[in-house]
């Protein structure tokens, strides 16, 4: 072979060589970066373990409100009482559970939209709403610890009580109490959190009340303000139902004209009949009857059309109409609107210058019968033998609840019908779960007490006084055993006392020390 060709093996060898050195090392830092990536997303994989974990959450600052820090797991706590304050204005307000005013159950809220128009999520909401509820908490207590103030042992024994149940109730359900908090209030919380937040949040809810405690008006105020506002506060009793115009569907007809001008004259329709109506109606058992001639489903009963309201409830046009001063008795109005014309009688307006009262009962409760669907029972002897059976056991059990009342009603008489008997008897033969049987500050209107019809008549009854009593069935719940046992405040004074401290207590709580913005530490707050 010659030394060219010798030269050209060599130097092919070589170069086969180099490439196999330069792939080799290729392969080498291939693994490297790949050993270096694994290792890398194993550590952040850890890290956000950890940082998700419940030792930082209950221990490291999520959130800092007012320049207090609140951890994750602090946060988790607020975070469930704003969830359920929120639903239960929503029943309150509503009546009930509304679509779209609560997230689905069962799934993330972090996935689920509560404003379409800006895309926040459910989550982003409550994450603001405990914020906010938090921050008020902060101003409370900051001022608390300001004025020196101590949780009342009232507020501390019903906090305790408070505890106590969820104990109980994780001892039924045969788990212990860290992890039933858990089950509420989401993994982070235990025991300790618990017991920490729950005395910082009493403490701020309690010394708040305290403070509108503090406000005192003399009876010359008080009047004073209610004559101010009578129009507002004096309470209106009336008769009212609505004549509903003929439903018009859009789909009926070719065009959006077409459908307006059907359904104002569905309206017009009902305005002319409403209008004959009340033009007809001399007398409140004219109204009554009227109304359950136009609809007997829901206005057959008297009381469907009957109504006590104080005089700031009072919309519409009927509203100003209604607060009118020289209004009497059987003075009738109409009143238009979308769906219908309403028929309005008034019946009085009371100032409420009357005294509130105080009562005990033993109650006596009927026995509940299970449901029937008679109309499943297809065999009309199979259903007319049911019906008698059912018809039976209620006259049963209104005879067995008559007699069990009537005799401890015998005992009180002939022990002498003193207020300590009746707690004697109440322990051993009342239905009622009321401390004692007592009910306070009673009053005739749905804003503040009102009991049952039944009752309240006895209650404010003319001459009627303290250590008066008598044995009372009521169509709801049974028999009653009533005592009455004293007159609280003037029901006129207690609005205008409520409403005065509603107001010097709003500025009161409009000048606390402000608690500036929130700085969020953490971008998860809530595991919820």
């Amino acid at each position: 072979m010659s030394e060219t060709n010798e030269k050209m093996t060599f130097g092919k060898i070589e170069r086969r060589q180099a490439r196999s050195r330069q792939e080799e090392t290729k392969k080498k830092r291939v693994r490297l970066i790949s050993i270096l990536v694994i290792v890398a997303l194993a550590i952040a994989f850890s890290g956000a373990l950890f940082l998700n974990s419940n030792y930082i959450r209950r221990n490291f600052p999520a959130v800092t409100v007012g320049g207090r820090d609140f951890t994750a797991a602090e946060f988790d706590f607020f975070f469930i009482h704003a969830y359920f304050d929120y639903q239960q204005a929503v029943v309150d307000q509503m009546g009930g559970f509304v679509p779209g005013m609560m997230p689905e159950p069962g799934w993330p809220l972090r996935s689920q939209i509560q404003n379409h128009t800006t895309g926040e999520t459910w989550a982003d909401f409550f994450n603001d709403l405990t914020i906010t509820q938090i921050a008020e908490l902060v101003e409370l207590y900051s001022a608390a610890m300001d004025y020196g103030y101590v949780l009342r042992d009232g507020s501390r024994a019903v906090m305790d009580e408070e505890i106590e149940m969820l104990m109980m109730m994780a001892e039924w359900e045969g788990i212990s109490f860290t992890a039933h908090l858990r089950n509420i209030y989401g993994r982070s919380v235990n025991e300790r959190v618990f017991r920490e937040m729950s005395e910082f949040m009493f403490t701020a809810n309690s010394f708040n009340e305290y403070m509108w405690d503090t406000f005192a008006y003399t009876p010359e105020a008080l009047s004073e303000f209610y004559e101010e506002n009578i129009d507002m506060f004096d309470n209106f009793t009336y008769r009212i139902f609505l004549f509903r115009a003929e439903t018009v569907n859009m789909v009926d007809f070719e065009s959006t004209e077409e459908f307006e001008e059907a359904r104002e004259q569905a309206l017009e329709s009902a305005r002319v009949q409403a209008a004959a109506i009340a033009a007809g109606i001399e007398t409140e058992e004219d109204f009554i009857a009227a109304a359950s001639a136009f609809d007997d489903i829901e206005f057959g009963e008297p009381d469907s059309t009957l109504r006590v309201f104080p005089g700031e409830w009072l919309g519409g046009v009927y509203g100003p109409w209604m607060r009118d001063p020289s209004r009497t008795f059987g003075d009738i109005t109409t009143e238009d609107i979308p769906t219908g014309t309403h028929v309005i009688f008034f019946i009085n307006r009371d100032s409420n210058e009357y005294r509130m009262v105080d009562m005990r009962q033993i109650l006596f409760s009927r026995e509940q019968s299970m449901f029937i669907d008679f109309d499943d029972i297809e065999d009309d002897d199979a259903r007319q033998e049911a019906m008698d059976m059912f018809q039976q056991m209620e006259m049963q059990a209104e005879m067995d609840v008559r007699l069990r009342a009537e005799a401890v009603y015998n005992l009180f008489v002939e022990g002498g019908a003193t207020e300590e008997l009746l707690l004697e008897l109440m322990a051993e033969h009342s239905d009622d779960h009321t401390e004692g049987g007592l009910y306070t500050d009673i009053s005739k209107v749905i804003t503040q007490n009102k009991l049952v019809p039944e009752i309240e008549e006895w209650l404010f009854a003319p001459g009627r006084d303290i250590g008066d009593f008598a044995l009372i069935r009521t169509e709801d719940f049974g028999y009653h055993l009533v005592f009455f046992t004293g007159f609280g405040e003037s029901y006129r004074d207690f609005i205008a006392d409520a409403r005065m401290r509603d107001r010097d207590h709003a500025e009161w709580f409009e000048n606390l020390e402000p608690v500036g913005n929130a700085r969020r530490w953490a971008f998860f707050l809530t595991s919820q």
